[in-house]
């Protein structure tokens, strides 16, 4: 045997296989003691490794929780009646519906109140998803169909906004104009 079958032996000796990914590694055996430190020292793991991961499993939960409330809106959106009679009598063109204040103010009454009367539904029913929805039928900005609606729902809109973005409890920040 020869002196690299002897050095390729006692790599595979020390080589070891992942039994997860099938990766061959080297379990580190024979390395003198600052070798091994150096290498075992240069292995770190993020602080905010798990922070990102647990968020990415967060934003997937509500990813998928919004698509589900946005399935019932739609549904409730094309099988109502009163708001099937709505569009009907809106103006449309160029694939775009055109909304009336009032119009809009409707649609969203009529979709609040029957999601709101839907306790399965009601637990992760949020308001603004149905600003979303009227928004993506008519094509209309969210901004303008925000200046559209009533008061009261503005207000109800900014409430459910500010528990999730504090943006409201914030103080004023006077910023020094030179």
């Amino acid at each position: 045997m020869s002196h690299e079958d002897d050095n390729y032996a006692e790599h595979l000796r020390r080589a070891k296989e992942d039994k997860i990914f099938n990766n061959r590694y080297n379990t580190g055996d024979g390395l003198s003691d600052s070798e091994e430190y150096q290498y075992g020292s240069s292995i770190s793991v993020s602080s905010d490794y798990s922070d990102s991961y647990l968020k990415d499993i967060y934003d997937y939960e509500e990813s998928i929780d919004s698509k589900a409330i946005l399935d019932n809106i739609f549904d409730e959106f094309n099988s109502n009646p009163e708001i099937q009679s709505i569009i009907s009598s809106a103006n449309s063109t160029d694939n775009r519906i055109k909304f009336t204040k009032e119009e809009v103010n409707d649609i969203f009454k009529i979709i609040d109140s029957k999601l709101i009367k839907k306790e399965e539904d009601s637990l992760f029913y949020n308001p603004i998803y149905v600003l979303e929805v009227i928004s993506n039928v008519s094509l209309i900005e969210y901004r303008k169909i925000f200046d559209m609606l009533d008061t009261e729902i503005q207000e109800r809109l900014l409430i459910e906004l500010n528990e999730k973005y504090k943006f409201l409890d914030t103080g004023t920040h006077k910023k020094r104009i030179h």
